[in-house]
């Protein structure tokens, strides 16, 4: 499950990420699985799973600046989907809400991290 701060954080109610990292796996395998499978969704443009993966990821590694910008660029990829299928009428301009504030708060992240 996420912690609520990364959950928050993505849906703009809270400006500040928490960097707790909590009972998790020390396991070098299981701190860069999520990772290399979220990668390997992206490549394949599977944007939900990559972006679920994406999210366990900086469950364990809040600070990865590549999971920043794949989780971004996964959001922005669904958008672009979804873009082709909806009725702009009347489903787009929810969907754009929701969507572009993830993909817009996650490149924030990543632009923060690649800062220090």
């Amino acid at each position: 499950a996420l912690p609520i701060s990364l959950e928050e954080y993505l849906d703009g109610n809270v400006n500040d990420l928490a960097e707790k990292r909590g009972e998790c796996s020390e396991d070098p395998v299981v701190l860069e699985i999520y990772h290399l499978l979220a990668s390997y969704y992206l490549k394949n443009r599977d944007y939900i799973k990559a972006a679920k993966m994406y999210m366990n990821d900086l469950c364990y590694n809040p600070r990865r600046f590549d999971s920043w910008t794949g989780l971004a660029l996964a959001k922005a990829g669904r958008i672009e989907d979804k873009l082709n299928a909806l009725d702009v009428r009347t489903e787009l301009p929810k969907f754009i809400e929701r969507h572009s504030g993830y993909s817009l708060r996650a490149f924030e992240m990543a632009r923060k991290l690649k800062g220090d």
